[in-house]
């Protein structure tokens, strides 16, 4: 009778508490940060973020990683996982992409998880520069085992969480020398499939759970080239690269992360395509929502040169106009961070703000210096967050880390945007009071029970 009792007192207080504490995970955000090996960041708080995708690992292929067409190194020896040349590596083993820089960098990621236990680190493993030979990967069993293995031994080595596959792109796009093949569409599912299996063995060995995601295209092409209804089930989120939709590629000046569609960008043949979308494409193609994650870039693009017909005055609000070349860029020509937008641009030495309110964005203009800049500050990242939520999407991805200001502008409004509360720079912040006092008074009423149940069962 008396262990009924407990029983039922038990089930009773846990039916008013559990309702609340689920429904506030259900409203859990994942916030992904890329942490790029050449640029750690400054001023970061490990709180902030979920997870970190560790940018870039390699693979080597015919005892060389790299790419030789790009402006990080070109090809360059693989090495072990100490940063020691290896003669005789395999084909599709993941490798590091710069043992110098990445090591200390990677022991740092160890670091933060003492200040952020719940965070979860991964290694990505590609990007724009080191897509190279991911094809040829992709094409066999045999380097697609390899390929499996020596990622699932990389995260191994170094306390790291998941894989992160940046294949930019499968089929077809990347940088020119990259090779491609109609077969990429089936092997990339097949590499992910092989990569997870390998992580499944792990977990069992290891106790502990793996995550497997993707770095997607925002292009309609992707969609076409790749099967993501199959990869969907495969991975454990979607990142999508919604950003760098224009640039100074084209003559034509356009926002670099539009939210929304606007007629203007069709009226002056700029490409109309938006973040909206993209992300309408992905679940189009099979991908839930739970898993897709929407990219927000704390960067922005730049064109000089532009209203020659004009001397430089704008024209209507400055947007969609003629213009040649880059602009000006802390990062490279043509690119500035947000850190340096913030201090030297945004409403100074000649440059106006100015917001359109179909896209969604802001855009920085000077008459004087003839540069436009798109780039996304608090109240777009307002916007793309409410998004997110209205959307039910997974959470935010970031590229990348360290382009944010000093006090984390772009970062708080992330996390505020996503009803998550603000975090001081390099702070760790206390427990939410409700949080904690919630687990004192479950555990408290819990003990008391206990008690209850014994002294009755003495008598």
């Amino acid at each position: 009778m008396f262990r009924y009792t407990a029983f039922t007192l038990i089930i009773f207080v846990l039916s008013l508490f559990l309702p609340s504490l689920v429904k506030a995970n259900e409203q859990n955000y994942v916030i992904i940060g890329y942490y790029a090996g050449w640029s750690p960041p400054k001023n970061f708080n490990p709180q902030s973020v979920t997870h970190i995708n560790y940018a870039f690992a390699d693979v080597c292929w015919d005892g060389k990683h790299g790419n030789q067409e790009a402006s990080n190194g070109g090809l360059q020896p693989c090495t072990d996982f100490n940063g020691n040349e290896q003669n005789d590596t395999p084909n599709g083993t993941v490798v590091l992409g710069a043992p110098t820089t990445d090591l200390p960098n990677l022991d740092n990621l160890k670091g933060f998880k003492h200040v952020n236990p719940q965070l979860k680190t991964l290694i990505s493993i590609g990007g724009w520069s080191w897509s190279m030979n991911l094809s040829l990967v992709a094409r066999t069993e045999e380097t697609r085992m390899q390929f499996a293995e020596s990622a699932v031994a990389f995260i191994r080595s170094f306390d790291m969480d998941g894989v992160d596959l940046d294949w930019e792109y499968p089929v077809s796009g990347g940088m020119p020398n990259n090779h491609h093949d109609p077969s990429d569409k089936k092997n990339f599912t097949l590499l992910l499939q092989e990569i997870r299996n390998s992580l499944n063995q792990a977990e069992q060995k290891d106790g502990k759970k793996y995550l497997l995601t993707i770095a997607s295209s925002a292009g309609f092409s992707y969609l076409e080239n790749t099967e993501l209804d199959k990869v969907a089930k495969i991975v454990d989120y979607i990142n999508i690269m919604t950003y760098d939709f224009n640039g100074s590629w084209s003559q034509t000046t356009g926002h670099n992360a539009p939210l929304y569609k606007d007629p203007q960008a069709i009226e002056n043949d700029v490409h109309p395509h938006h973040v909206a979308a993209a992300v309408k494409g992905h679940l189009d193609h099979g991908v839930p929502t739970k898993k897709l994650v929407l990219g927000l870039p704390f960067y922005g693009r730049s064109w000089g040169n532009c209203n020659p017909e004009t001397e430089g005055k704008v024209l209507g609000n400055g947007g969609y106009q003629l213009c040649s070349g880059n602009g000006g860029g802390n990062l490279e020509p043509g690119t500035y961070d947000y850190n340096f937008l913030e201090k030297h641009i945004i409403n100074q030495n000649g440059f106006q703000r100015y917001w359109n309110d179909t896209a969604k964005v802001p855009f920085l203009y000077s008459e004087e210096k003839r540069e436009f800049i798109s780039y996304d500050d608090s109240e777009s990242i307002k916007e793309k967050t409410h998004y997110i939520t209205q959307s039910a999407l997974a959470g935010a991805m970031i590229w990348e880390l360290s382009e944010d200001d000093e006090t984390q502008t772009l970062m708080n409004s992330v996390r505020e945007g996503l009803g998550l509360p603000n975090l001081e720079p390099s702070k760790q912040p206390e427990e939410k009071p409700a949080t904690k006092w919630t687990f004192f008074i479950i555990t408290g009423i819990l003990i008391i029970i206990l008690v209850f149940f014994i002294r009755k069962k003495r008598k």
